[in-house]
């Protein structure tokens, strides 16, 4: 009786075409609605803003590691030190020093990725993003600081401490603890992104440590 009526008629004609007689621009044919470039430049974009919310924090870890690399370079000062065996351990005490400062430089990082990471999650779900657009700006963004917290701990202690005055093992160890830097930095927002708790995060990163640096 109700398709009878003029109503059911009514709503039996504004029914929807079939797929086929739809245009491109009617429905989602595709799982996101950017493409992967696209995707790519909106997620770089996000996270430049990101690092500059909290610029704040990249310049107090760089003034930070300056202040640590000043005393570390009067600790182990090179008119203290000699050709000898008990001043070469100081040398090797200095690098490992400078290898631990590297590496703890970029703990906050880890308190950073678990703050976003409901945002993350709830935007994923709704597909307006997939998980490598997110995670690739996210390292490569990472790049310049690695490169600007490296070149500052490394001017400051290289011919403070007394290592070897030549130019190419001081761009290697500068390339050597950039490296240490990015790498431990993306660890760091690894173990974030899979436990997601700070407790947890901070205690397997941690233990991670420990078997790193013994």
């Amino acid at each position: 009786m109700f398709k009878e009526n003029h109503r059911g008629r009514k709503l039996h004609e504004q029914s929807v075409p079939p797929k086929s007689q739809l245009g491109k621009e009617a429905l989602a044919f595709n799982k996101y609605s950017l493409r992967k470039l696209e995707m790519f430049k909106a997620c770089g974009a996000r996270e430049a803003l990101l690092m500059k919310r909290n610029m704040f924090v990249y310049v107090f870890k760089t003034g930070q590691l300056a202040i640590i690399a000043l005393v570390t370079m009067s600790v182990f000062l090179r008119t203290r030190m000699t050709l000898s065996f008990t001043h070469a351990n100081y040398y090797m005490g200095a690098l490992f020093f400078s290898i631990f400062m590297i590496m703890l430089n970029g703990i906050p990082e880890m308190s950073m990725q678990i703050g976003r990471l409901p945002s993350f999650y709830k935007q994923n779900s709704y597909y307006f993003y997939s998980s490598w657009a997110y995670a690739i700006p996210a390292s490569v963004l990472k790049v310049p600081v690695s490169i600007l917290d490296s070149l500052v701990w490394i001017s400051i202690t290289y011919y403070g401490i007394g290592y070897t005055p030549t130019v190419s093992r001081f761009f290697c160890q500068f390339l050597i603890l950039c490296l240490l830097h990015h790498s431990v930095t993306s660890q760091y927002r690894f173990i974030a992104s899979y436990f997601q708790t700070p407790i947890v995060s901070f205690f397997y990163l941690f233990l991670a440590l420990t078997v790193f640096l013994t």
